[in-house]
């Protein structure tokens, strides 16, 4: 098999295998949603597993890569005694860590710049007995021509107001709370229940865009890792060294896959938001793979595309730190909780993991080998008449 037959062939493996893997939590979690207490306990075990696969992919995968890459690329030419890439990975958390504050402080004052002008619009909706001189019927559910003119109802009956506003802008329409829903609804003031409903809600909406900003960060720190590993793919120059990264390489990506899945469902993507998402993640690796073997055809290769790489990759390796501790574990693991369900549930992830890493390349190189042989020798003995 020609060397860039191979690399077709993986760049198909790389993108459809986590492809399915990062979409089956979506369905893992309808089934398991379904029943009750129980079901969301066995979701929030497999998030920490998620932890734990997450865990083990910077400490054990990506960390080692990065020093290797940096140490060839930036350290031993230079003869650095300074522990760079450990430098780069603390920089990229820290760079994650400050762009989440700014994304979600540009976000609350957004938000605070929408409730301030649904307030003002809605201040004559909410403020029933104020400047009260006259009346008017509505007729039928039919607004008067005068309407304009007129901001609240009460009981069926119109009141003028010492604001004016078009009632068919009124925010709340289509809520049972605005005075162009029904003839006889009756306008409420605020009261400090609904004050503190209010600010429940608002909460929750910050921690909802937080968890979907972290989600997005996620997807960004993967998809750099994902483009260099394809190109590492990619920039091998025989056929044997191609099939033996790629087992490597498919091993742990269904994994981590399966667990940017759980981070998806987590955070309420629907089908079609998670197959977009999980179709970006996926298509990334096969276009390192292109750009390696492009490299690798015309000679393109260089200390600088290394170096390139170890930073970037770096910096990846820092954001899973992030997102691990910060998203995942913290979010999932209950200090007042003593079961160790969680527990087991974080190590059983890094365990996978683990135990991925430890397979020597020797006995990836063998099985290859073995099914090869399998191919070539038993398969056409059976087909021969």
């Amino acid at each position: 098999m020609e060397r860039w037959e191979a690399k077709v062939i993986c760049l198909f493996g790389i993108m459809i295998l986590p492809f399915v893997c990062t979409m089956a939590p979506y369905k893992v979690h309808e089934h398991f949603a379904r029943k009750g207490k129980s079901g969301k306990r066995v979701l929030s075990c497999l998030m920490c597993f998620g932890g734990g696969v997450f865990f083990a992919t910077f400490i054990l995968h990506m960390g080692p890569e990065v020093r290797y890459i940096l140490d060839e690329a930036l350290i031993q030419p230079n003869n650095i005694q300074y522990p760079v890439a450990d430098l780069i990975i603390g920089l990229g958390f820290f760079v994650v860590f400050f762009l989440e504050k700014i994304i979600l402080k540009c976000y609350k004052k957004q938000q605070l710049k929408k409730r301030a002008r649904r307030q003002e619009q809605c201040y004559q909706f909410n403020k029933v007995n104020s400047n009260v001189t006259t009346a008017s019927p509505i007729e039928n559910g039919v607004w008067p021509q005068d309407a304009k003119n007129l901001s609240h109802v009460v009981n069926g009956t119109l009141v003028p107001s010492e604001r004016i506003i078009d009632p068919e802008n009124c925010p709340l329409k289509g809520t049972g709370e605005c005075c162009t829903d029904t003839p006889d609804i009756t306008i409420q003031m605020m009261t400090a229940e609904n004050e503190e409903l209010a600010a429940a809600k608002a909460a929750e909406e910050d921690i909802a865009y937080a968890h979907n900003t972290r989600s997005l960060v996620l997807v960004v720190a993967l998809s750099l890792h994902r483009i260099f590993e394809g190109m590492s793919l990619g920039l091998q120059h025989t056929t044997h060294n191609v099939w033996n990264l790629f087992i490597a390489v498919l091993c742990h990506e269904t994994v981590i896959g399966f667990g940017l899945g759980l981070q998806f469902v987590k955070n309420g993507f629907g089908l079609k938001k998670m197959f977009i998402a999980s179709s970006l993640c996926s298509i990334i690796m096969p276009v390192g793979v292109a750009i390696g073997t492009v490299l690798v055809e015309v000679g393109g290769q260089s200390n600088n595309l290394n170096l390139v790489n170890g930073i970037l990759q770096g910096i990846s390796t820092g954001t899973f730190i992030y997102v691990t501790f910060f998203e995942i574990l913290q979010e999932e693991i209950d200090p007042h909780d003593t079961s160790l369900s969680r527990f087991f549930s974080v190590l059983l992830g890094f365990g996978v993991m683990a135990a991925m890493t430890a397979i020597p390349e020797e006995q990836q190189v063998l099985l290859l080998a073995n099914m090869e042989n399998i191919t070539t020798t038993v398969v056409p003995n059976i087909v021969a008449p």
